[in-house]
Formats: C-alpha cells, sequence, structure tokens
C-alpha cells in the first residue's frame, strides 16, 4: 500500500485528536468521520500484520473502501489469541486485561503503545467531563474500586477510575477497597461513614462502582434498613455488569432501588459501557440530559469520534434501527489496534446511538464463531 508515511500519520493523529477534543463543541460531519476512519484503516491496515492478513484473505483492498461501514470489525475473542498491534510488541506502555468473565483462563490482552495511551488518556477524560461530571470541576469521589496501581494485573477500568479521581476527584475523594486473597474487598464500614458525612456536611459524591457492586451495597442496606438522602448533585456511575457475581437487575431496578436507599435521582444514575478492546468508554446520557433539561430515552450516545452500530448474528451485515443484533464498535481512539471490534454484546440502535441489553449466552454467535476461525487461521 502507498502514500502511507509520517507526514500521513501525523495528519491522521491530528485530526483524531482534534475530533476528541474539540468534537463535541464543534461537531464532527458524518464526512469528515468516514474520512477519518477509512484513513485509520488504511494505516492500521500497513502497520498492523495480522489485520492485513485477515483483510486480504476477505479480498477487501482498503484502496477501494468508500464508507467505514465497509471496514470489517474484528472479533473481541481474537485479542486472547493474537496480539493486535500497529507497533513492535515490545513498546507497550500498557497491557490490559480482560476479566475473563467467559473464560478465566484465558484472556484477552490489549498491547497499547505511547501514542496510544494519549489518545486513550483523552478518550477517557473527555467523556467522564462530557457525561458525569458536565456541571462541576472537581468533586469528591468514593470509588468501590481499589487503587489502580494496587491491581495485580492493568484492568481497563480501574485505570480508568484512576484518571478520573486524579482529573475529577477534590482531594478528599477515596478508594474503599483493596485486592485481598478473596479478590477485591469493599470497605462497606467506611463506605456507610462517608456517605452520612456527606449526609451532614452536604458536600455531593459521586460513587463509581462495578454493577454487581452497587447491587451488593443495597442488598446490605435493605437488610439492615439503612438509608441515605445524599446532597443534590450527588450521582452514581456503575459499570462492568453482572458477571454472575450478584442478582442481575435491570437498569430501572437498580436506578429506583438506589434513589430509595441513596436520593440520587435515577437521572444522575449513568451506566458504563467499557471494553478492554476499545479505547472509549460509553456513557449512558441521562446526567446530561437532565442538566440540558431535555426529555429523551436513557441510551449511549455516540461520541464524535465513535459509532456503534448491531448486526445481524448470522451474517454480522448491519440490522436497521431498533433490531436486536450483535454490537460492534468503530473506534477511532483505537489508534494503535484496531478500530472496529466485534463483539458478542446484544444491544440495538436507537436516536443517536445504541443501548445494551445483555450478552449472547450458552456459545459463540455463528457469525462470530466463524470470523473468528477465519481470523486466527490466516495466521498460522
Amino acid at each position: 500500500m502507498s502514500g502511507i508515511d509520517s507526514e500521513f500519520i501525523r495528519k491522521l493523529d491530528e485530526d483524531i485528536l482534534e475530533a476528541i477534543e474539540h468534537g463535541y463543541e464543534r461537531g464532527v460531519s458524518e464526512s469528515e468521520f468516514n474520512d477519518m476512519a477509512i484513513r485509520l484503516f488504511q494505516f492500521q491496515y500497513s502497520a498492523n500484520k495480522p489485520l492485513q492478513k485477515y483483510i486480504q484473505r476477505k479480498g477487501i483492498n482498503p484502496d477501494n473502501i468508500t464508507s467505514w461501514e465497509e471496514i470489517p470489525g474484528v472479533v473481541a475473542d481474537v485479542f486472547k489469541d493474537i496480539p493486535l498491534t500497529c507497533f513492535p510488541v515490545e513498546r507497550a506502555e500498557r497491557k490490559f486485561m480482560t476479566s475473563g468473565t467467559k473464560n478465566p483462563g484465558k484472556r484477552g490482552l490489549h498491547y497499547i503503545d505511547a501514542v496510544g495511551m494519549h489518545f486513550w488518556r483523552r478518550s477517557v477524560y473527555v467523556t467522564a467531563k462530557h457525561y458525569f461530571f458536565p456541571d462541576v470541576d472537581k468533586m469528591k469521589i468514593l470509588a468501590l474500586s481499589p487503587p489502580p496501581e494496587t491491581m495485580p494485573y492493568d484492568m481497563s477500568m480501574a485505570v480508568g477510575i484512576g484518571e478520573w479521581v486524579e482529573n475529577f476527584g477534590t482531594e478528599n475523594s477515596e478508594y474503599l477497597a483493596r485486592v485481598g486473597e478473596r479478590g477485591i474487598d469493599v470497605n462497606g464500614r467506611r463506605f456507610v461513614e462517608l456517605l452520612k458525612e456527606s449526609e451532614k456536611t452536604g458536600e455531593p459524591v459521586a460513587i463509581v462502582s462495578s454493577s454487581f457492586g452497587c447491587v451488593h451495597f443495597l442488598d446490605q442496606c435493605k437488610n439492615i434498613g439503612l438509608k441515605f438522602n445524599l446532597p443534590k448533585g450527588s450521582r452514581s456511575l456503575d459499570g462492568g455488569g453482572y458477571k454472575g457475581k450478584s442478582r442481575e437487575l435491570t437498569k430501572e431496578e437498580l436506578y429506583s432501588s438506589l434513589k430509595e436507599t441513596t436520593g440520587i435521582h435515577e437521572a444522575y444514575c449513568v451506566n458504563l459501557l467499557g471494553l478492554t478492546e476499545n479505547a472509549t468508554q460509553f456513557f449512558d446520557n441521562t446526567l446530561l440530559n437532565s442538566l440540558e433539561g431535555k426529555s429523551e430515552l436513557r441510551y449511549k450516545p455516540n461520541h464524535p469520534w465513535t459509532r456503534t452500530i448491531a448486526v445481524d448474528p448470522e451474517t454480522l451485515e448491519r440490522l436497521p434501527k431498533g433490531k436486536i443484533g450483535l454490537l460492534r464498535h468503530y473506534d477511532l481512539a483505537n489508534r494503535s489496534s484496531v478500530m472496529a471490534v466485534q463483539t458478542d454484546d446484544l444491544g440495538y440502535e436507537v436516536g443517536s446511538g445504541f443501548e445494551i441489553i445483555g450478552r449472547v449466552k450458552g456459545g459463540e454467535p455463528r457469525g462470530c464463531s466463524l470470523d473468528y476461525n477465519e481470523f486466527v487461521i490466516v495466521q498460522k
């Protein structure tokens, strides 16, 4: 492939970073996104050898692509078998590891170099500011997770929380968990003390937790009849799903229970979707909509530099809005690996984004399975 030189890469990086830093303010048109996506795909095709082999096997010529929708997704499970990098692996600054929910003995690895981590950090900052901290510069964050440096391996969610605490947390923010022999232990007593303190002082708090961690906390409060009335402006963020570690609640049930127990309004209860294989995190629109006086369904809007579509589980072709399929994320911030990641998460397109409703159970969807086999086989 010709034309991929240092100036091509410099201009591409500049344009994507501009979209991340200022996309919410000025907007990014569909034609701008399309142009950046095609150029990024051309770069990744030239620099990522496993991806190049796969694309060649599929008979796709990057020079002939005219739409970002023509760029095939790489099945997320491939990250468990093959380093998908646009740089020598030994130059990785981070090696993010998946939680291993489906197969604890075989975790996916997302290698990111220094340039890619700059994109990652800017994306983490800008999205959290836009959707979770749009009305404040700093606030007290109560993180029901360990400090990222104490984790036994790099988990993108933990590192992301560390970025939020550093950038948006006041000095009295706290991590309320540690890594113990049986996993992550939350200091529930201290958490309750801090919530009571917030009630007394009137200082709002931001509670950040896994979804299953929220359920455990709510169940414990219900068992002992404990309730709080947190100050206006307090908010919660849950992410990571349930992973079989607690009973599952619908979003409506979870946020209704959070409101009843903590006093946090449902609109200020935000769900986060973060994938180890992606650089960008996706937030519910509810808190931002509440502040702007908008009445809209709860869903996760696309960012100026991302697009998410739902595809048919058999054919992996795009489905109409509202129809449930497998989610595929196109993320320009995923600069150092692959921009299009095909997941086995179930969801549908809605409004200017998407909603996730769960994960396929009982084995790989046929389309993903065939595509995974094709990718891995062609590398041998």
